[in-house]
């Protein structure tokens, strides 16, 4: 990539997927208030993983609005800068991989609750950490590089970070979809809930793997370029929403069909 480069097509997808992250810390900040509120008397291990993974997005959020000050403020008009990946080595694939780890790793636990299967929760902390290190080690390649120019060199760990990503969401979705139709009863507003579950289910499973699908189609067959930035920095931020939203809205629904709420069983 040369410094003759449109500069809207460097500094355009960066600060859209920017944009991005920001608004989904704030619907993260809502449903965290929301989820304070309405279940005081969870575990105190949930409320402490959910509230640590809180924090954790707060600081990511913080090191990519530093990254957007070294572009657009403290180097305004610099267009090798703009190639540069200051934090973002750091911030998007490592914070990303220990966040998605998590995730998966709590949605593994919840599987192996429902099908009391070692084999399957097992397979999918094994595909979560195999991701994982992949994050981990795009970014350490990351940080080797100089420049944006030169990001070619990282495709095969960054492809296995975010297709590895993209397939354990498929395989929690399509597990925990079987398991929950399993459980209908033939009762009307059991089955209902049941059904908005698996809905829930499938809808953040297929956007949370779209999205990085399209991320690593976009780094694979664009390497010159910057327009993957945009999906990396919203699927930054995509996990622990989904993650408050299933607590939630899961919670919720039992405790209008058992006529209570606040709790958890």
């Amino acid at each position: 990539m040369s410094e003759a480069s449109n500069v809207a097509q460097l500094t355009g997808p960066q600060l859209l997927g920017q944009f991005i992250n920001w608004g989904l810390m704030g619907a993260l900040s809502v449903q965290i208030y929301l989820y304070h509120v309405m279940f005081p008397k969870d575990p105190i291990s949930l409320r402490g993983f959910v509230y640590g993974l809180f924090v954790f997005e707060w600081i990511q959020t913080g090191l990519i609005t530093e990254n957007a000050f070294n572009v657009f403020v403290y180097n305004f008009g610099d267009v090798p800068n703009v190639l540069k990946f200051h934090n973002s080595w750091f911030s998007v694939p490592v914070m990303c991989g220990v966040v998605s780890v998590s995730v998966q790793f709590f949605y593994a636990r919840r599987i192996f609750v429902l099908s009391g299967s070692y084999i399957i929760a097992g397979v999918i902390c094994l595909l979560a950490l195999t991701q994982g290190s992949a994050a981990i080690a795009s970014g350490v390649l990351l940080k080797n590089i100089h420049t944006a120019a030169d990001q070619k060199a990282t495709t095969p760990a960054i492809a296995t970070w975010l297709g590895g990503s993209a397939l354990v969401d498929i395989v929690i979705a399509v597990t925990m979809t079987i398991l929950l139709l399993k459980t209908k009863t033939g009762f009307r507003r059991s089955d209902s809930l049941v059904n908005k579950l698996v809905r829930l289910v499938i809808e953040s499973g297929t956007i949370t793997a779209s999205v990085a699908i399209v991320d690593v189609v976009m780094f694979a067959a664009l390497p010159q370029t910057l327009y993957h930035e945009c999906p990396a920095l919203a699927l930054a931020k995509l996990c622990v929403p989904f993650l408050l939203y299933s607590l939630c809205a899961a919670a919720a629904k039992m405790g209008c069909m058992l006529g209570r709420t606040g709790t958890r069983t």
